[in-house]
């Protein structure tokens, strides 16, 4: 298994909307939920299709790329 993250820093009093939130996926409902902000901005987590199109290009180009065993952490 591998997980991408992706950091961004925001200004402490920015509201949280669809690019800059925090969600947290719970088991027992199967879903995404936002840890703070309005319940909507995590239905692109539940549906895969979070983020700007031109950053999702290229992470999908990126995961296809290998990495040498040696390299993986």
């Amino acid at each position: 298994i591998y997980i991408i993250c992706h950091l961004k820093v925001t200004p402490v009093d920015r509201v949280p909307d669809q690019i800059s939130k925090a969600c947290s996926f719970s088991k027992s409902s199967n879903r995404w939920s936002p840890v703070e902000g309005p319940v909507d901005i995590c239905r692109c987590c539940n549906k895969g299709r979070c983020g700007v199109s031109g950053r999702s290009r290229r992470l999908t180009h990126l995961e296809g790329q290998s990495v040498p065993r040696s390299r993986r952490h």
